[in-house]
């Protein structure tokens, strides 16, 4: 394997503790040659994600007293990491960088929670970190810079060993602060294994891979080791939570495989997205919050790798509003009120049956 290039998601950087696990991983193999870092999120001890507290700071940024509150929460979750890692705490660095950003814009300040995590993490591990604001590069009207980002990535690979890099977000021209959309470092990471033209890109995060269906609403989910890019990008879509829609572009045009691994399961295989995996896997996926075209609100239910009879037969006691047949999915309108009930009436009587065959 010549080079991989892995993301932690949110869920894998909430603590000191999922940062010394990361720090492992990065160690357990020479492939991984950049490591890039989201904002610490939601763990037991946390119930709240440092972006969410970030734009709280901006959100209270007039209210002198309230937003001084809300920054010293942020600092104190980093200080927390810190003492976790046993290195320096970072509360002057910290609180300095926040109150700049305050004083410049929401995508700065939001951006800061990936570059504070990040510059832990180096600090932790002594390996270098680039800011994404040399790397990830935006147009004057806040579009992607698709090949200056390129050749800003291509540098990358002169640095010796693994590198550190923020997610989520980069800078124009000017050196404004600009950011990718919400779970936008998965994003950053399929950009930059294009970049580098890496041999997988891995992203991590607190799931074991892509599901059958919303394990939070599905209890008998299951794994699905490997699945095409075609596919996975249509679930995305159609509301599976796994990944961003976005991110698959990079990497899909590129021919790079991704791997969906859990950080908490590192020996597990999760899933393997190629282009060479073309097979439609059975699965369905669902958005709470839909729209029929005459305005009545529903639950949009998608279901693949299924004809379309089959999908309309077996939900018919579940009286949907109205239906679309696909070419390779279906999707179902739901009553709103129905829509637990749909996922899991589908996932049962369909998606379980073909499996088993």
């Amino acid at each position: 394997m010549g080079i991989i290039v892995s993301k932690f998601g949110g869920s894998s950087t909430a603590s000191a503790s999922h940062l010394k696990r990361i720090e492992r991983l990065v160690r357990a193999s020479a492939a991984r040659r950049c490591v890039v870092l989201s904002a610490p999120g939601i763990d037991g001890d946390h119930p709240e994600k440092v972006t969410a507290m970030l734009e709280r700071c901006w959100d209270l940024r007039k209210c002198p007293a309230a937003c001084e509150s809300a920054v010293s929460a942020v600092v104190r979750r980093f200080d927390d990491i810190c003492r976790g890692l046993d290195i320096p705490d970072m509360t002057q660095l910290a609180h300095r960088t926040i109150d700049r950003a305050l004083s410049v814009s929401l995508p700065h300040t939001l951006s800061r929670g990936e570059y504070l995590c990040a510059l832990v993490f180096a600090r932790y591990t002594g390996l270098p970190m680039v800011d994404a604001a040399d790397l990830i590069a935006f147009g004057s009207d806040g579009a992607l810079g698709e090949d200056a980002t390129h050749r800003n990535i291509r540098r990358l690979k002169d640095i010796e060993g693994p590198v550190i890099v923020p997610g989520f977000y980069g800078a124009d021209p000017v050196g404004r602060i600009r950011i990718l959309p919400r779970n936008g470092s998965d994003i950053s990471g399929a950009l930059i294994a294009a970049g580098l033209d890496a041999d997988l890109y891995e992203n991590w995060s607190d799931v074991p891979g892509l599901m059958t269906a919303d394990p939070a609403i599905v209890p008998n989910a299951r794994l699905i080791p490997h699945i095409g890019y075609r596919q996975m990008r249509a679930l995305a879509r159609a509301g599976a939570q796994v990944l961003h829609p976005a991110c698959l572009d990079p990497v899909a045009m590129a021919g790079i495989p991704t791997r969906l691994r859990d950080t908490a399961h590192p020996d597990s295989f999760g899933t393997l997205i190629d282009e060479r995996c073309e097979r439609m896997i059975p699965c369905v996926a669902g958005q709470p919050d839909a729209y029929l075209p005459d305005g009545r609100p529903a639950a949009k239910v998608t279901v693949f790798g299924l004809p379309g009879d089959q999908v309309l037969d077996a939900a018919a006691t579940l009286a949907p509003l109205g239906s679309i047949a696909g070419k390779d999915q279906t999707v179902i309108y739901f009553d709103q009120k129905q829509y637990k009930e749909a996922l899991c009436h589908l996932h049962r009587e369909l998606i379980e049956a073909r499996l088993h065959k």
